[in-house]
């Protein structure tokens, strides 16, 4: 599933899967009149099952109920892709391989990308390791001291 297939998706509830991580992640309710009257009960539902568990595949089962809905409403047909266990299979797959591609570009910041970036990163941590423990030298007792500055 990519982005496109998201278009068949109820608005009310993209807007909400948003918030609801968002506000997770910045540990805040998300405010209840942010939220449609019409998915109000989605939000309690799912709050106390816990958008944690969410990340996890526990959705509340208002999620697909509210989905089809929506296309029987607007006149969508009705898809295995776009409604269902399949439809929220997807998102949760979409939102992992989000995740996935994220910490795969972090660690390469991170870490380097290639065997010699990846000793070139290694070599300045030592380098800033070594500098920290020197710069805590002055802070320690002299019986303390654990490092000596080379003569």
């Amino acid at each position: 599933m990519d982005n496109r297939q998201l278009m068949d998706t109820d608005p009310a509830l993209l807007d909400l899967l948003l918030w609801g991580l968002n506000h997770w992640l910045q540990g805040a309710p998300i405010p209840a009149h942010r939220v449609p009257e019409r998915i109000a009960h989605l939000l309690h539902s799912q709050t106390t099952i816990g958008w944690d568990n969410f990340l996890l595949g526990r959705w509340s089962k208002h999620w697909t109920t509210l989905q089809l809905q929506y296309l029987q409403r607007n006149h969508i047909e009705v898809k295995n892709k776009n409604h269902g266990l399949s439809w929220s299979s997807n998102i949760i797959r979409l939102m992992w391989d989000h995740c996935y591609k994220e910490w795969k570009t972090r660690n390469k910041a991170r870490h380097g990308k290639d065997a010699e970036d990846k000793a070139q990163r290694r070599l300045e941590k030592s380098h800033r390791n070594i500098r920290d423990l020197y710069e805590l030298k002055p802070k320690c007792s002299l019986q303390a001291h654990i490092i000596s500055t080379p003569q």
